[in-house]
């Protein structure tokens, strides 16, 4: 009788352990759906506001508004706030081709190899609706 009382206390243990671990697989798989769904679940609104800091500088450009486009970038992906980061590919005509750049150091470079004597053409890459991606080459 001992020992199936023993038997009966080790199988319900079991039984939630097995529930809890379930539990925590739910609550794990919930919590990463709202990072997935970020950009997605922006409202038309958000985007176009997203964009308009960037838009405005699309086409031929001089050198101070590419510089100022950079840093608008790096402020953008330095944000705590923002859950989409703008990749910069820059083409300076050689064969170094620089691309996906998002940290704030060779956003910096990049902005550093951009001259004054130069004009630049910027295109922007779309997904869902929002900049992801930005191209400054040089004419």
């Amino acid at each position: 009788m001992e020992n199936a009382s023993k038997a009966l206390i080790i199988a319900g243990a079991i039984l939630i352990a097995i529930v809890l671990i379930a539990v925590g697989v739910l609550v794990v798989n919930n919590m990463n759906e709202p990072v997935e769904q970020g950009v997605e679940g922006m409202t038309d609104q958000a985007k176009q506001i997203f964009n308009r800091k960037f838009e405005s500088y699309q086409g031929e450009q001089n050198a101070g508004n590419v510089r100022a486009l950079l840093s608008a970038i790096r402020a953008s992906n330095a944000s705590d706030t923002q859950i989409h980061e703008v990749k910069v590919t820059y083409n300076d005509g050689s064969a170094d081709i620089v691309k996906d750049i998002t940290d704030d150091t060779n956003i910096t470079k990049a902005q550093n190899a951009i001259t004054t004597a130069n004009t630049y053409t910027v295109t922007f890459s779309y997904n869902s609706g929002i900049i992801d991606g930005v191209t400054i080459k040089k004419k």
